[in-house]
């Protein structure tokens, strides 16, 4: 029987910033290199955060200080070098 794990090597990035057509970002060729590193299961905020989007956001205000455009639009996701192990 054959698993795949999906947990690591995913990557994250707001539609906004992506200049390709869709299509595209499907092809294994595509680069994420600008995207951010991401784990799943886990939250767009820890994501940011892992990757130095935003700074301690529960020391003090910094919370509020946070722009909500940091999570509105479309966000795409994306599995990279996805192992498959034989059992």
């Amino acid at each position: 029987m054959n698993s795949i794990y999906l947990k690591e090597n995913w990557k994250l990035q707001l539609s906004e910033k992506i200049n390709s057509d869709d299509v595209d970002i499907l092809k294994v060729s595509y680069e994420t290199n600008s995207w951010l590193n991401a784990e799943v299961p886990s939250t767009i905020m820890k994501t940011l955060v892992d990757n130095g989007v935003h700074d301690k956001p529960y020391l003090g205000i910094n919370l509020k200080d946070i722009s909500k455009n940091s999570f509105s639009g479309i966000l795409n996701f994306k599995i990279e070098n996805v192992e498959i192990n034989s059992q």
